[in-house]
């Protein structure tokens, strides 16, 4: 009866398998129904985040505005201003922008357009791949982390969405037009793109060489494309950028010097937060995304290494078998170059978390037990959510003493380890609101309040905005318009000399609480605000300076 139980469960599961491999139309269809539903949910859940004051005000969201406010100046991305993206973003923002208005509410707009277009990569990859019910399981069950429900800046949207559709054709077996996404996208971000174009010219290469006696024809045939969109997006940036910039957005050598003075890389303070912070319980890698993260990072390089003998004895041709083993290689080449290369705070692992994801979808196609394994690994996303509620509630249960102790020793980098959550909860639907006084922005009613005897304390005031990044000075009228993109170690003499001249010209300063470690990161501007300026109001959220003179003025008044 056993027996016969597993032989009925066997011949559904082939049928289901039959079904779907013959029928790509069908794959697509509910594959791209099923992840825009989700998104679409995910992106209303969490629209007060996605449009949160401080994130525009006082983050890097709003540091989309201030780089489009600075070209309309006449500011130079790389020279005026340190800038590590690539120009695309900049020239379709300012399209964006020109047509919808620079505000807050066009940016966030930015994003359910983009997922449109990631969401279709992720279909085409699935259909291209034939893709087994393991692979469309963790395509699916991973979802919200990988179609992303707001950004910090647009090449963070545009740059999934041309690797993604470069990653489907190359499973479809074309890797001419897989060439030619990747080199456009090189034009967005300067870093994932080079690692994926040199992969595809290397099986390019080894194709070629099979046939020695075409071998440059074969070659300029995969690519041209390429080589006509590289081409054409360059002669378009540099018309409107001049060539000077696009070749200093083409060598991110300005990203790498930031990322060292911040202290950026996996294993470094930054990006250790997130491996392995410190002190942090073994309970850590069960509640938060890092261990199942460490986990697909292990399975996507088994299957690579599995797979590297096959490929390497193989001699197949291009387009005409499975590209399977080819596709699970390149997701951990990319994702390794990723950890080693350029991976950045604790957050960005959260920027390509879907190579891996790719990588296991199309591992599942390896045989059984990898697709047992995937549909394992897809649910382990998911159930971090029940291992960080069960922990919580082990906590308190606890003795109080103890209980705080465990409380802060595991809920604290849980928060700092899903950015997702801690700061796109739905919660934020029931704790904030918008209003005219944070320009339309969700914010707290505590630090709404705050934010307002702040404005009526500087109206009439020449006032500067002192921050690591934002765009405040965009969206209050009153206060004087920024002239740096950001301000944080790494950034050239240039954004610190425009930044102390704006500060001695003002009467006063207003800084986020959160942002006064610049005070003491740029001693120039810490001893020029200690010298001229006094403090004026600390809130909980914000501190006012004033110049020394007009404090007993403004004094009278508070």
């Amino acid at each position: 009866m056993k027996a016969r139980s597993k032989g009925n469960l066997g011949l559904i599961l082939l049928r289901i398998h039959t079904a779907l491999a013959r029928d790509k139309f069908a794959i697509g269809k509910w594959l791209f129904t099923i992840l825009a539903a989700e998104a679409f949910i995910l992106f209303i859940l969490r629209l007060p985040g996605t449009l949160q004051f401080d994130n525009f005000a006082f983050f890097d969201t709003g540091a989309n505005l201030t780089a489009q406010f600075l070209l309309s100046r006449g500011y130079r991305p790389t020279i005026d201003f340190d800038y590590h993206y690539g120009l695309l973003p900049l020239l379709l923002g300012r399209i964006w922008f020109s047509i919808f208005g620079l505000t807050p509410l066009a940016c966030a707009a930015t994003v359910p357009l983009l997922d449109i277009f990631i969401i279709w990569g992720f279909v085409r990859f699935a259909t291209n791949i034939k893709m087994n019910l393991a692979g469309i399981s963790i395509i699916l069950l991973t979802a919200p982390l990988t179609v992303p429900s707001s950004f910090l800046n647009l090449a963070h949207g545009i740059e999934p969405a041309f690797l993604l559709h470069a990653l489907a054709y190359q499973v479809g077996g074309d890797r001419r037009r897989a060439l030619a996404f990747g080199t456009a996208c090189v034009f967005v971000k300067p870093s994932m793109a080079y690692f994926l174009g040199l992969v595809l010219l290397v099986f390019i290469v080894s194709d070629c060489l099979r046939n020695r006696a075409r071998l440059l024809r074969t070659f300029f045939a995969e690519a041209y494309p390429a080589v006509l969109v590289g081409i054409g997006i360059a002669t378009i940036l540099a018309a409107v950028f001049g060539w000077a910039l696009l070749v200093r957005t083409l060598i991110p050598s300005e990203g790498r010097a930031m990322y060292r003075a911040l202290g950026f890389g996996i294993f470094n303070g930054a990006g250790r937060s997130f491996l392995a912070p410190y002190d942090a319980p073994w309970s850590y890698y069960l509640a938060n995304t890092a261990g199942p993260w460490i986990v697909y990072t292990i399975i996507l390089v088994m299957a690579a290494l599995v797979e590297m003998p096959k490929l390497l004895t193989s001699c197949r041709v291009a387009g005409q078998n499975d590209l399977t083993p080819q596709i699970v290689i390149t997701c951990a080449v990319l994702h390794l170059s990723f950890i080693f290369l350029f991976f950045g705070n604790e957050f960005s692992w959260l920027y390509y978390f879907y190579v891996p994801v790719l990588g296991l979808a199309a591992a599942a196609r390896l045989g059984v037990r990898w697709e047992i394994l995937v549909v394992c690994l897809a649910f382990a996303i998911p159930l971090t959510k029940v291992d960080k509620r069960f922990i919580q509630h082990f906590a308190l249960t606890r003795k109080a003493s103890s209980a705080i102790a465990e409380s802060s020793s595991i809920g604290l980098p849980a928060v700092s380890a899903l950015p997702v959550e801690s700061g796109f909860t739905y919660q934020l639907w029931f704790t904030t609101s918008p209003s005219a006084e944070t320009a339309g922005l969700w914010a707290p009613p505590v630090e709404r309040a705050e934010w307002m005897r702040v404005l009526a304390m500087t109206l009439g005031q020449r006032t500067a905005i002192l921050e690591y990044y934002g765009c405040a000075d965009l969206l209050f009228p009153q206060f004087i318009r920024p002239v740096t993109l950001f301000l944080v170690p790494g950034v050239s003499a240039a954004d610190i000399s425009r930044k102390i001249s704006q500060l001695e010209t003002s009467s006063m300063i207003v800084m986020p609480r959160w942002h006064r470690g610049l005070l003491s990161e740029f001693p120039a501007i810490g001893d020029l605000v200690r010298h001229d300026f006094v403090l004026a109001f600390q809130g909980t959220s914000f501190v006012v300076y004033t110049r020394r003179k007009k404090l007993n003025s403004i004094a009278s008044k508070y």
